[in-house]
């Protein structure tokens, strides 16, 4: 089977991702967990009589009794932010705006996805998409450590033999855990990655009317913050507001990037082209939804 590669440590994944265990387990998702799902007790309460109340009309005009009644509110799980945490030790970290028509959640200092469809985007995007693993057969991913998603039940890290957590049944086997996507984790070797020249790395400061900072990574990597930096060489931002792809383009004389999509928006991508074709400080650019850009390298 021919699966997508993430470029990261192994090692830095698995040390930031924390098990359901309750030595292991933050607690500040744990209350953040038992708000949500308190909400969604109370929001189900209020379903529920509603459907009563529709049950009963309904059959008093003889129609089906079913019709008109609303689903109940599923639960949260931590499984994705589980992962969130994991992600957000490596260099790509989860970025503010959401795979969806919502932003990740900001806990504990960091963005978090939520949902593992969300994520399941975000995974498709991020690292391309993958095969699936052939179901009820796991031979394909044995000896390869990875990120396991589960239908639209579950998400797990795969440690090459096995999942780290044991977990219920609805989980590995139920109507909605198939079937199995697996990306493989393969410590910092990509699959067709971009390389960027020497003199794009880093912090960059983009002007189209409001001052936006973009970082650069060698992998090809861009994400962007609103709040300025002090030069060149500082860290990627632990948790930007989007992150992109970039690469060189020679029609253009300069990079191309296309960033994640946010909400209802297309999906933004921005040609720059280099002052003169030949300046390493300084581009001119064009956006396919917004205006003008002008970008400057940040000093060293």
């Amino acid at each position: 089977m021919a699966y997508a590669k993430i470029p990261l440590s192994w090692d830095q994944l698995r040390a930031g991702y924390k098990t359901y265990n309750a030595e292991d387990f933050p607690l500040e998702i744990k209350n953040q967990l038992k708000t949500w799902n308190d909400q969604v007790e109370k929001d189900n309460g209020e379903i529920k009589k509603n459907n009563e109340l529709i049950e009963q009309q309904n059959r008093a005009s003889g129609i089906d009794p079913d019709k008109g009644k609303k689903p109940l509110k599923g639960k949260n799980t931590s499984c994705v932010m589980q992962l969130s945490l994991g992600l957000n030790s490596t260099a790509d970290t989860v970025p503010q705006n959401g795979a969806k028509l919502r932003q990740n959640t900001y806990l504990m200092g960091q963005y978090m996805i939520l949902s593992v469809d969300e994520l399941h985007d975000w995974l498709d995007w991020q690292y391309g998409r993958t095969d699936a693993v052939p179901k009820g057969d796991l031979s394909s991913i044995k000896g390869k450590r990875g990120i396991l998603v589960m239908g639209s039940a579950h998400v797990e890290l795969w440690d090459g033999d096995k999942w780290l957590q044991a977990m219920d049944s609805r989980f590995t086997t139920g109507a909605s855990a198939f079937p199995y996507w697996f990306w493989e984790v393969n410590d910092g070797t990509a699959a067709g990655g971009s390389t960027l020249p020497g003199w794009l790395l880093g912090w960059w400061e983009v002007y189209d009317g409001n001052y936006y900072y973009y970082h650069f990574a060698g992998s090809g990597r861009v994400t962007y913050i609103k709040s300025k930096v002090a030069s060149r060489g500082a860290p990627a931002p632990k948790a930007p507001t989007n992150v992109g792809k970039a690469v060189m383009d020679d029609t253009v004389h300069g990079p191309i990037i296309s960033w994640a999509k946010v909400g209802k928006t297309p999906a933004t991508v921005e040609k720059f082209t280099r002052l003169n074709w030949t300046s390493e400080t300084d581009m001119n650019g064009r956006s396919n939804n917004y205006g003008e850009l002008y970008a400057r390298r940040r000093p060293e």
